[in-house]
């Protein structure tokens, strides 16, 4: 219900002036603290009746029942000095102000008093009201907002975390497929291009040798491709064995050396989540260091398992970046395939996080954090 007080910048202004005797929104009152108010207000409206040339002493008091109680606060205050100044008045306590005045005429007084102390104390206790009833919508809008971006956020975890699951099981397709079909086709084609190897005459037996090469060649491809979308060594070995297979392999390829080490037989004990995320991230960090890090002779990979921590270090010795870059250059620097947003979203899923350090010439070192209780199955 909107306030009959429209709450101007005057009164904001007189609100914040006394931060301390505000009473903050939703707060309760107590049986103390309301009773010492009241009889702080009974006595300070006695002394002011008594010696009426300090009435004004009356406005503080009134002013600290409207910040602690609001309207009512205001309404107890007038009340008590009307009820107790009218009682001196007519039975003639105190020292008037106005020695020859009549009693007509200082109930008069009393009262343009309580008007003009009423003038400000009810707008500003409606103001306090208003601001309350604000201050509580607010809070209760804040609220709802951070639970409605909290199950937005549950749901922007849950969609990534099955589109991950998703992307697993269409490379498990693909890589069935490339196995179970293609493989077999190329293997066929093998088989056949050697018996027709021994039915024709040398020359077109070199032509058919070559062509046996390239498609040997294609089906080791194929197998690797396979491979690499869905390694079953990883269920079948274990993690340490299909990373160290993975690296050697690499090494192979690439002819860069790598070393590998891990120091705990507990990574097969990790969930099957952050099993895939180690090896992901360990393999698009050795394809960052064959597309990016120019010069490089020699890579370290490192597993650690700590109480409370599973950490991964993949360190290379090549040319380096500038780790100024800004986030999308460092990005691009950092490849892009799965690439480093690709790493930090699949680390974010585990509860991990990754961190780049490098310099121009000096090589790249990629760092992943798991907490041990998401690494535990």
């Amino acid at each position: 219900m909107a306030s009959i007080f429209p709450i101007s910048s005057a009164r904001l202004t007189l609100m914040k002036a006394f931060p301390l005797l505000r009473r903050p929104p939703g707060a309760k009152v107590t049986a103390t603290e309301t009773v010492t108010i009241f009889l702080l207000i009974v006595a300070v409206v006695v002394v002011a009746a008594y010696y009426r040339a300090v009435l004004f002493i009356v406005v503080p008091v009134i002013l600290v029942a409207v910040f602690r109680f609001g309207i009512a606060g205001a309404v107890v205050g007038l009340l008590v000095t009307a009820v107790v100044g009218i009682v001196f008045i007519i039975n003639g306590i105190g020292s008037p102000v106005i020695l020859q005045a009549s009693l007509a005429e200082r109930i008069t007084a009393l009262l343009i008093f309580l008007a003009a102390t009423a003038l400000w104390s009810f707008p500003v206790a409606a103001a306090l009201a208003e601001r309350d009833r604000l201050m509580t919508e607010l809070d209760a809008a804040k609220a709802r907002l951070e639970a409605e971006n909290e199950k937005k956020s549950q749901m922007v975890v849950g969609l990534h975390h099955r589109l991950v699951n998703a992307e697993e099981k269409e490379r498990l397709r693909l890589s069935h497929e490339l196995h179970d079909q293609t493989g077999q086709a190329l293997a066929a084609a093998l088989l056949e291009l050697g018996r027709i190897e021994k039915q024709v005459g040398e020359t077109e037996r070199d032509r058919l040798h070559r062509v046996h090469e390239q498609v040997d060649r294609i089906a080791q491809a194929v197998h690797r491709i396979s491979w690499e979308l869905r390694p079953a060594a990883i269920h079948e070995l274990g993690l340490a064995t299909a990373l160290a297979n993975y690296a050697s392999e690499w090494s192979a390829q690439f002819r860069i050396p790598v070393d590998f080490h891990w120091d705990s037989d507990k990574l097969d004990g990790l969930s099957e989540d952050i099993r895939m995320t180690l090896y992901r991230v360990v393999g698009e960090a050795l394809t960052n260091v064959c597309k990016h890090a120019r010069g490089a002779t020699a890579v370290s990979i490192v597993i650690s398992c700590e109480p409370s921590l599973l950490r991964l270090s993949v360190t290379d010795d090549g040319c380096g970046f500038d780790p100024k870059l800004t986030t999308e250059t460092a990005a691009k620097s950092m490849g892009n395939g799965l690439g480093l947003v690709g790493m930090r979203e699949r680390l974010a899923l585990v509860g991990g996080e990754i961190e780049i350090e490098s310099s121009p010439g000096s090589g790249t070192t990629l760092f992943a954090r798991i907490p041990a209780g998401s690494a535990a199955t």
